[in-house]
């Protein structure tokens, strides 16, 4: 239903008489004409009338129509539909988006300090009854102001009080929480969401079934984003240290990937800082919208039960992600132990490999032992066992791997003559429930071709970038096994068949080989995809098995502790000052935290889930104490924006309106409050109708010329003195 916001212009609509009375004036009667033969010129005059009538009438028609779209105009009206907003008492929702991104810089302000003053304004334009929420998705409490208030002082106070957090703004799922909290509250209500938009801040798969809901509460959506969306920005996004521990007083390599977004252009330098030092440096070239690779090292000399420090980047607009904490643990050696089904030739190629040359300071120690050992003794604290050529697995060898799994151990199975590892045998480990393999005997060596699988595990993209499949080699025997079957995750894959898996049990993992260690079935111990694979296994392993001194922004920490206790309470202090980097985005540090955590036994460790800020974090429970380090979560570390044809393909038949501006906020707020503006399409009627009616009368005009065949006639009749 269409309103009018000048009415007193409709008045001008009465102009529209004017054409009626001209056209009843001018109206002509036909003049008779004497002349014998009157029925050829009767017919044609009775055509051109005929056709001058419906010529008049139409022009006339234009005419009254042209005037009355511009009256209509120049009233202003405005289309309101019954989906759209009332008018009258508003309910306004605000997220404000409070992630780690909105820390760029963009014109001398961050981005959350534009979106607070854009909020401001809006919250401004409010009136006395109006009702309003703050949330603020990204920070460690994000129910700011909820449910709603009525105190615009009091919420303009406290959003001028916010700052921006380090964590990830899932803005859909904490609307998923309120709505099925609270669905009564968004009725009739406009959500404005001030945002950057990073890439998983609008959750594209979830969207479509929020608006749906919010569009059965007669709710509108206003898309906000903050910025031109064209900073250049370069970080990193991921570390992996080689090895990830420190061993004696040997050089630790930090293995860096740099993420350049679409607008970055140049280079960078990667510095990585070691208690409180420089320790080395070296450029990376940046292309944009591309990943570079880059590696460092660091002496790791010195006594301290830990190594802290960081990893930089050149400033650029967004300076969090220039910067890379870690925290290394300082030990011997994590030991494995390597158990052969038959003999010791069963691991010798396993043993050198794991750690060649026999190195002191390799990283995985391992011991050998033999099955019968194996069954007998404790080895509980185990948390890698390579198992190579068992013989059949019985009930005793069952449980005792069970056990082992349970404590989070990783048992690596290969194969051998003995014939142990045979479905029926396997298929008694829940992870196997169903695993289809058998053994296949070749008559003769057949060479072989090994591929990475399409897999994300860490491992499968180490070895692409150690070795980078594929590999060939010759062999004789393997275990033909389903690459998807079972609960498994495929490494490496023999043409149909998997050539290692990982198969999750318990608190722990079983991995699977299609061929032995020992060079029976195969020639692959003795080449050099053998020795990169379990030097890249062995990493992997020890991973897991060192303490976990590593975490992100709003990530629980699962952090192990000595000692029988299940409850404790821990200090928490930091980050340090020698944390913050250069430009100040790392804030002065906090005042210590004191919180109480329990676990439900003295195997399982402590989670803690306070860690808000990146930087060196220390926790103590008075006697000992962790030095953590707390990083960006991985979705905030690259600036990668959603564009507005996707955020608009997500809203479905919801009333959304995407804003760049305040200015433009406030046209589309009104339009969606009031009704979306006619007199555009109004005035290109009129224009097209003139031109129409100036065609019309063009036509009209030639028509009333006589026509040729009678004006002959009539020439012809006719003396110069007028006579008939």
């Amino acid at each position: 239903m269409p309103i009018f916001l000048a009415n007193a212009f409709l008045l001008f609509s009465l102009v529209a008489i004017i054409p009626v009375l001209l056209h009843l004036l001018h109206r002509k009667r036909p003049k008779p004409i004497l002349f014998a033969a009157m029925r050829f010129l009767n017919e044609a005059i009775t055509k051109s009338r005929r056709s001058r009538r419906v010529t008049q009438c139409l022009a006339l028609l234009m005419r009254v129509l042209i005037i009355l779209l511009l009256a209509t105009a120049f009233a202003q009206p405005l289309i309101k539909f019954s989906q759209f907003i009332p008018g009258n008492q508003r309910t306004v929702i605000i997220f404000l988006d409070s992630s780690a991104s909105m820390h760029a810089m963009e014109g001398g302000r961050t981005l959350f300090e534009a979106a607070q003053t854009w909020c401001s304004q809006l919250i401004s334009t409010l009136e006395e009854g109006d009702r309003m929420a703050l949330l603020t998705p990204g920070s460690p409490v994000p129910e700011t102001i909820f449910p709603l208030s009525s105190d615009k002082t009091a919420v303009l106070a406290t959003l001028q009080e916010l700052k921006p957090g380090y964590g990830q703004a899932d803005i859909c799922s904490l609307l998923s929480i309120l709505l099925s909290k609270s669905p009564d509250t968004f009725r009739n209500s406009e959500l404005h969401i001030f945002s950057d938009f990073q890439q998983d801040t609008w959750n594209q798969e979830q969207a479509p079934a929020l608006c749906a809901k919010l569009s059965e509460q007669g709710a509108a959506l206003f898309l906000n984003r903050c910025g031109l969306v064209t900073t250049g920005d370069a970080g990193i996004f991921k570390v992996e240290f080689a090895p990830p521990a420190i061993i004696g007083g040997n050089r630790v390599a930090a293995n860096a990937t740099l993420h350049a977004n679409g607008q970055y252009v140049g280079s960078s330098i990667l510095r990585i800082d070691g208690d409180g030092t420089e320790q080395n440096h070296t450029a990376v070239e940046l292309m944009p919208g591309e990943s570079s690779y880059a590696t460092v090292t660091a002496d790791t000399s010195g006594e301290a039960p830990q190594m802290c420090g960081t990893l930089r980047t050149d400033d650029d607009a967004f300076a969090l992600n220039n910067c890379h904490y870690f925290s290394l643990p300082r030990v011997t050696a994590v030991e494995v132990l390597l158990v052969h089904g038959t003999a010791p030739s069963d691991t010798f190629f396993l043993k050198h490999a794991l750690a060649p040359g026999g190195q002191a300071t390799s990283l995985i120690q391992p011991r050998e032992i033999d099955w019968a050992t194996f069954l007998a003794s404790d080895t509980g604290e185990s948390k890698a066992v390579f198992i190579c050529n068992p013989p059949d697995l019985e009930e005793a060898a069952i449980a005792k791997i069970k056990f082992l799994l349970s404590n989070g151990a990783d048992i690596l199975l290969f194969p051998g003559n003995s014939n142990g590892l045979t479905q029926e045998a396997l298929q008694r480990f829940e992870a196997f429930k169903e695993l289809t393999v058998r053994q296949n005997e070749r008559i003769e060596a057949e060479k072989l071709e090994i591929n990475l699988s399409n897999s994300d595990a860490s491992l499968a993209m180490r070895l692409s970038r150690s070795l980078p499949p594929p590999w060939n080699f010759p062999v004789r025997t393997t275990l033909d096994i389903l690459p998807h079957a079972g609960k498994g995750t495929p490494i490496l894959q023999q043409g149909n068949y998997s050539f290692l898996s990982m198969f999750p049990q318990g608190n722990g993992r079983i991995w699977l080989f299609a061929t032995d260690a020992a060079r029976q079935w195969s020639d692959w111990p003795v080449t050099p995809s053998f020795l990169v694979c379990m030097q890249e296994l062995s990493k992997e392993l020890a991973q897991t098995a060192l303490p976990c001194l590593e975490t992100q922004v709003g990530s629980p920490l699962p952090l192990a502790w000595s000692g029988q206790e299940t409850t404790l309470e821990f200090t928490v202090s930091g980050p340090t000052s020698a944390s913050t980097n250069e430009r100040g985005a790392v804030p002065p540090a906090p005042p210590s935290r004191v919180f109480t955590l329990t676990r439900a036994s003295s195997v399982e460790p402590f989670i803690v889930q306070q860690l808000d800020t990146p930087g060196i974090h220390t926790i103590s429970d008075g006697n000992r104490s962790m030095q953590i380090a707390v990083n960006l979560p991985v979705q905030e570390r690259i600036l990668n924006y959603t564009g507005e044809k996707q955020l608009l393909t997500t809203t479905g038949s919801l009333p959304t309106a995407y804003t760049t501006s305040p200015s433009e906020l406030n046209q589309k707020t009104s339009e969606l409050r009031q009704g979306s503006p006619l007199w555009p399409l109004l005035l290109c009627l009129a224009f097209f109708l003139s031109i129409i009616e100036l065609l019309f009368a063009n036509i009209r005009s030639r028509s009333h010329e006589t026509p040729r065949l009678v004006h002959e006639i009539l020439g012809s009749h006719s003396t110069p003195g007028g006579a008939k």
